[in-house]
């Protein structure tokens, strides 16, 4: 395992009132390096989109990011918690604007989810590694 030489956790929050397509965030205390992985450590989501006559969101929520171009992580129902602890390698540099997009399951894919209030706040670990010298 090769040794890590910068850590650093960043934490986005967003709060959507009747959101359509994607949530940005501008992460203000974005790593001064250039990370080789992020790592996805928790997901706390709340929504007020009720759908069934208990009051309850029985729907599966895919979280699409930017960071990778790919899902991040998943959550069920109106309120909860995960910690997906999903490991992302990253080729190239990181912006400090992340998009967030969130998606239902569907047959053929996912579709974004729309007119839903609420909000999310995603926990991120940026790691990078240390370079050891190539021998010859």
């Amino acid at each position: 395992m090769p040794e890590v030489q910068y850590r650093k956790n960043v934490t986005s929050c967003a709060y959507f009132n009747h959101m359509v397509g994607d949530w940005k965030t501008v992460l203000t205390a974005m790593p001064d390096f250039s990370p080789d992985e992020c790592i996805v450590r928790l997901i706390t989501f709340r929504s007020e989109h009720l759908v069934d006559a208990d009051d309850k969101d029985l729907n599966i929520y895919l979280i699409w990011s930017n960071i990778t171009n790919d899902i991040i992580g998943s959550m069920h129902g109106s309120s909860s918690t995960v910690s997906p602890n999903i490991t992302l390698l990253l080729s190239s540099p990181l912006a400090n604007e992340l998009r967030f997009r969130l998606l239902t399951p569907v047959l053929d894919g996912a579709a974004v989810v729309d007119e839903l209030v609420g909000e999310i706040v995603i926990h991120l670990e940026f790691v990078k590694y240390k370079r050891t010298p190539q021998r010859v």
